[in-house]
């Protein structure tokens, strides 16, 4: 690639990253969006010669000004102040992009490209911009480093020389041409550079999370609003959802509930008690939340007490023996409610500095959380036996009236229409407390109120039909309307249906709000609860007994998005979605505690492996040598005599390194293999060459030294000489290798009749 068009990519590039990073966020004007991509791109096409800078400095100074005066007056009037100072910031860049001429043109970009990209650090929590934060450090250095050689090029070239010198705007112009400056090479290794330094400060990021006022309040991001978990709920809420695949929370559970066959799961979240027009409500005098909580090492645990003022601290211990737990990460959805299977019996919440968790109405637990929530729940999910529910009987608590509240649109008859005989429908049932006498037909022929409950939640199950259409009441009750008109619904008029019913038998119940199932995601064995799960469900009271979950929806209709199936397109969705779970928990909402919870669970693995791995075989070790003492003696001596054998091979091998002349990385040439030789040699008989003695300095003080063969040795230097370093073809040949062991062994002979030591004739 020329060097001007690597210049010129590459800081498109860098211009690409900054402003993807922040217009994928989905918070600025797609129509902005699309006229600042379709600038950039029309951008690559102007410049000199084809366009008169000059002529267009002042149009886009006066639309630069047009745009500040714009986004000045939206922020006054209440637009967000850093999405007016990101859009002003692509403005900028534009005119910038549309004027590029000099060097500090190209300065001014890459600064404006780096704000950009800080803005979105805050604009846009998705993956997508680690994504596009990698491409722009492994851009930047890629446009900074060719922008360094430019302007020094055009400062040698053009400061040092006379500007009219036509020689020299060639060499400039040959310079920016050449295909030699830059190559693959070059981007492969300035990448690998950033890519070091990216790793780099991802260490330190690990080591040195982020604090400031995240350390005392909690960091918020965007989230989804969801209804349903509000204080008021209107039928049908949910129906519009269900076709909605966003993760809303992810949960981690044992294994019986794990897997894409396992048993689906009620996340409870709230509960209402008051039904009016179609309404639920949280009443005035609706029991509050028992709970009890207690707090060690820094986590506070929420204990659930229901239909109990107290209980004593063994028994809720014991309630939590064989228990499901469930790691809950919850997403901000809009409200402060926290989910559990049904049904919850203790919540676990780490003790921050600003805690907030307070119990609600009707058995709820909310924290309120503007980022992701981590959380633990144990739950029982599994319902007192058929007999305990028939012979349970006894008073209401106090309070518990409530859940016994029929509206005033469905009265009561002054005396019940007579019970139906053989085969009937809904539309036999005329009587204006119709909702009331379908209870009692219903029931006919149940003797306990569990029998009665269970009649209501099959008759529904089987009779009625489940629909996402919705249809207008015509003025009628929507409970009324569901039963006999419609006769169709989504989970909200089953549940609504089943708990007046209930509650026209004096069978104390409420309507529940939720999730039901969710996603199995096997890349990190989690359970997805998606948007769509919303369910609607009752929960009925057995006095001795508690609450107990009931669900009147006919069975695999209300979860029209199922476990996910194992098709290519599930599967890369479920790798997005772990791989932006990742993103949240690691990055965007990643502080001092997180960094806290990963060294302390990396500190037990390791020390785990440890045991597993060093200490446990060492005290087996020691154990066998106390018993055979003898044996591990012998052992010791011979792995104590092999360690000194490599010892000493390890330290003759050391010296005749030493001794030997620094050699090529190429492979020796007989030549240099002999003359090496006749250097060992030498130094056996006390002439040894030191390291700042070059070789033909080594000979010449031999000669002086009136050494035998030193004449020898030096025709055997050139040799040598020529052989290292001068060219194979003419070195490494037949006759060289002869005439080398000619001298070599000249040399030795010589050495040895005159049985030199040290420079000194010996006898």
């Amino acid at each position: 690639m020329r060097f001007a068009k690597a210049h010129k990519v590459t800081t498109y590039a860098v211009v690409l990253s900054a402003f993807l990073a922040v217009a994928f966020s989905g918070l600025l004007n797609p129509v902005i969006v699309l006229l600042a991509l379709t600038g950039i791109l029309v951008s690559w096409f102007w410049e000199a010669p084809r366009v008169n800078f000059d002529k267009w400095s002042i149009p886009w100074t006066i639309f630069a000004v047009l745009v500040f005066l714009y986004e000045t007056l939206s922020v006054i009037g209440g637009s967000d102040i850093l999405l007016g100072g990101a859009e002003f910031l692509v403005t900028l860049m534009l005119a910038k992009l549309f004027n590029r001429r000099e060097s500090k043109d190209y300065m001014h970009i890459y600064l404006l490209s780096f704000l950009l990209l800080t803005a979105g650090t805050v604009l846009n929590a998705e993956v997508t911009y680690g994504f596009f934060f990698l491409c722009y450090v492994v851009s930047f250095t890629w446009a900074m480093t060719i922008f360094h050689l430019r302007r020094e090029l055009e400062s040698n070239f053009l400061l040092r020389h006379s500007t009219q010198d036509e020689a020299e705007q060639v060499r400039v112009q040959r310079v920016m041409n050449s295909r030699r400056i830059v190559g693959r090479k070059f981007f492969l290794g300035t990448s690998l550079v950033s890519l070091a330094v990216f790793a780099s400060a991802l260490s330190l990021f690990l080591l040195f999370p982020r604090i400031g006022f995240g350390f005392f309040f909690d960091k918020g991001r965007g989230g989804i609003t969801m209804a349903g978990f509000s204080d008021g709920v209107e039928l049908g809420g949910h129906g519009l959802i269900k076709k909605d695949t966003t993760v809303v929370m992810r949960v981690e559970v044992d294994s019986k509930y794990a897997g894409r066959q396992a048993p689906y799961i009620h996340w409870r979240g709230v509960a209402f008690d008051n039904y009016t027009k179609g309404q639920w409500k949280r009443s005035k005098t609706a029991p509050k939340t028992n709970r009890s909580t207690y707090t060690t090492d820094g986590i506070a645990e929420h204990h659930l007490l229901y239909d109990k003022p107290r209980v004593a601290p063994d028994e809720l211990e014991s309630r939590l023996e064989g228990a499901l737990k469930q790691k809950v990460y919850l997403e901000p959805i809009g409200n402060s409610v926290l989910f559990g299977a049904s049904m919850p019996l203790s919540f676990a919440l780490e003790d921050k500095i600003k805690t907030n968790t307070r119990s609600g109405k009707n058995d709820e637990l909310r924290q309120h959380h503007d980022a992701g929530l981590i959380y633990t729940v144990y739950s029982n999910p599994n319902p007192p036996s058929v007999e305990v529910l028939r012979g349970a009987n006894g008073p209401l608590p106090p309070g518990f009236n409530v859940y016994l509240q029929i509206p005033a649109e469905l009265p009561e008859c002054a005396s019940p229409s007579p019970a139906p005989t053989g085969a009937w429908t809904t539309a036999d049932i005329t009587s204006e407390c119709r909702v009331r006498d379908l209870a009692r037909w219903i029931t006919r022929d149940a003797i306990t109120q569990f029998d009665k409950v269970l009649a209501l939640e099959t008759w529904l199950r089987s009779e009625l039909s489940y629909t996402l259409q919705m249809e207008s009441p015509k003025g009628m009750e929507p409970v009324e309307f569901f039963l006999f008109e419609r006769q169709m619904g989504h989970c909200e008029y089953f549940s609504s249906a089943m708990t007046i019913m209930t509650r026209a038998l004096g069978i104390p119940s409420r309507n529940v709000n939720g999730f039901l199932g969710g996603e199995w995601n096997e890349y990190d064995n989690f359970i997805a609860v998606r948007a769509g799960d919303a369910h609607s469900w009752v929960e009925v009271y057995f006095p001795g007994a508690g609450w107990v979950t009931f669900d009147p929806t006919p069975a695999g209709e209300s979860d029209l998005l199922g476990r996910g199936s194992s098709g290519l397109t599930d599967r890369l969705r479920r790798i997005a979605d772990t791989i932006r779970f990742k993103w949240f928990k690691w990055v965007i909402e990643y502080d001092l505690y997180a960094q806290l919870s990963l060294f302390r669970n990396f500190g037990r693995s390791v020390k785990n492996g440890a045991n597993q791995y060093f200490r446990d075989p060492l005290k087996r070790a020691g154990r066998w040598a106390k018993e055979h003492r003898k044996t591990a003696g012998v052992l010791v001596a011979l792995v104590a005599g092999l360690f000194a054998m490599f010892s000493f091979w390890r330290r003759r091998k050391t010296i005749d390194q030493l001794l030997a002349p620094r050699a090529s990385t190429r492979r020796k040439s007989p030549v240099v293999k002999h003359y090496l030789a006749t250097l060992r040699s030498l130094a056996k008989r006390g002439h040894r060459r030191d390291d700042a003695t070059t070789p033909r300095e080594f000979a010449r003080d031999l000669t002086k030294s009136g050494v035998p063969g030193a004449e020898s040795l030096e025709a055997l230097t050139e040799l040598y000489y020529r052989a290292e370093y001068a060219s194979a073809a003419k070195t490494n040949d037949e006759r060289s290798a002869s005439r080398a062991l000619a001298l070599s062994q000249t040399v030795l002979a010589a050495l040895k009749e005159a049985r030199y030591k040290r420079g000194k004739p010996t006898a």
